[in-house]
């Protein structure tokens, strides 16, 4: 027999997400993290439709996560225009320490049963008489949450169909807490802005060929990029980090009782804002299927990945419309490939 029903290699929100709605289902759930959630995580403002989520999954905040009043963004204008959300039904945005929020995930999968094993890398795992095993422990089904790279399900047999190769270069500055969240269009991408309970993280969002070719990476290129900007300004140094943020969708293969969640199922341009969002409610519906799969009924998984080749379909048409706004650079090599 199987240690537990369900092994979930992943344990960020996707992950989380999963192993609670699988715990609402009766199943036994070890959860593996690779970290010990203590490094930095990309990914910091969160959408407001993110709060009833979290409500649901009966997640608390950590401290010092921080209210986001507007998004303001210059966009196909070299003017700002500012997006209040006290027009969402949802309320105000969150910036968070992500590594703190993450954990904070964690720690509700915990508090309902989920074994959590941190500082763990499962990146490959065995299919033997109906059983996956990973390292020491055997499961009747595996999750795939480990996030863009796909590690584990790639070495399942899965491919990822990716529509670009942009990256996320980030520096977090100190600064007083607070204040909206900016975005500024470029020729070589654009640049986000947003409170952070350790100060104020600004980012480059490009293709990792024109990081290379430019130098983003480096801590003097960067910092004269930034102070180049119009309507984001900070102040200080530091070493960018630079973090894959491209949008792509999972097409599984291979045997056995496997599911992807996340950013590993599919991922988003942090330009919608709701990358988290999107790992909370994959992840979710994930357990939900799985719990269903092991129970006998596979439809509920098949429906699963047609419900993410939906979104992600109307995701790309959105995609595709928001760039088309920005006519500015239309010949350089970032807006023309979006064009």
């Amino acid at each position: 027999m199987p240690d537990c029903d369900v092994a979930i290699v992943g344990g960020g929100p996707a992950g989380a997400a999963a192993a609670i709605a699988l715990r609402r289902h009766g199943l036994s759930v070890v959860l593996f993290e690779a970290s010990s959630y203590s490094a930095p995580r990309f990914g910091e403002a969160l959408a407001p439709a993110v709060r009833p989520v979290l409500a649901r999954l009966g997640v608390s905040l950590p401290p010092l996560t921080l209210p986001s009043y507007a998004v303001e963004s210059a966009w196909g204008s070299p003017t700002l225009s500012a997006r209040p959300f006290v027009f969402d039904p949802h309320g105000d945005g969150l910036s968070v320490d992500r590594a703190a929020f993450d954990r904070a995930l964690s720690d509700a999968a915990s508090s309902v049963g989920a074994t959590v094993v941190t500082d763990s890398r499962i990146s490959v795992c065995a299919l033997r008489d109906s059983s996956w095993e990973l390292g020491d422990v055997s499961a009747a089904a595996i999750i795939c949450a480990t996030g863009r790279g796909a590690t584990l399900a790639r070495s399942l047999g899965a491919q990822r169909r990716a529509v670009d190769q942009l990256v996320a270069v980030s520096v977090t500055y100190p600064a007083d807490a607070g204040g909206p969240t900016v975005v500024e269009a470029v020729p070589d991408g654009w640049w986000y802005s947003a409170p952070v309970p350790s100060g104020r993280v600004v980012v480059l969002m490009t293709d990792a060929d024109i990081c290379r070719t430019r130098g983003y990476h480096s801590p003097d290129v960067f910092a004269s990029a930034v102070a180049s900007l119009r309507h984001i300004r900070v102040s200080g140094s530091g070493t960018p980090r630079v973090t894959s943020a491209a949008s792509q969708r999972l097409e599984r293969t291979g045997a056995g009782r496997w599911l992807a969640a996340g950013d590993e199922a599919m991922s988003v341009d942090p330009l919608t804002g709701r990358g988290v969002l999107h790992a909370l409610l994959s992840g979710e519906a994930a357990g939900t299927a799985m719990a269903h799969w092991l129970l006998g009924d596979s439809g509920p998984s098949e429906a699963y990945e047609q419900w993410l080749d939906v979104r992600f379909a109307e995701y790309c048409r959105s995609r595709t419309a928001h760039y088309a706004l920005e006519t500015r650079w239309r010949d350089s090599p970032f807006w023309s490939r979006r064009s």
